[in-house]
């Protein structure tokens, strides 16, 4: 009988227990930080990578901080998406 009122409350709180909330937490997270922060900010709860890509792609960065902040870059599909974003800076 426990075993399913657990699942019953499971259920009812579905997907607010799942990685969807922890994902939507982290965007939130990340729009809300000031500019002037993000390229050198830590988000602890990113556990899928993806405010770096976000750093990258974002345009309220300035372009000179994004080539400082790539230089500390190491993983290669990063980088694809630095390259990207310094050939729309060439092009600019």
């Amino acid at each position: 009988m426990d075993q399913e009122i657990e699942q019953f409350q499971l259920s009812n709180t579905y997907p607010y227990i799942t990685n969807i909330s922890d994902i939507s937490d982290v965007i939130r997270e990340y729009i809300d930080t000031p500019k002037n922060e993000l390229p050198d900010k830590v988000f602890e709860n990113d556990k899928w990578g993806v405010t770096e890509y976000f750093k990258l792609a974002d345009r309220r960065i300035e372009n000179e901080r994004i080539i400082k902040y790539s230089k500390s870059i190491k993983n290669e599909n990063i980088l694809k998406v630095l390259e990207a974003r310094l050939i729309s800076i060439n092009k600019s």
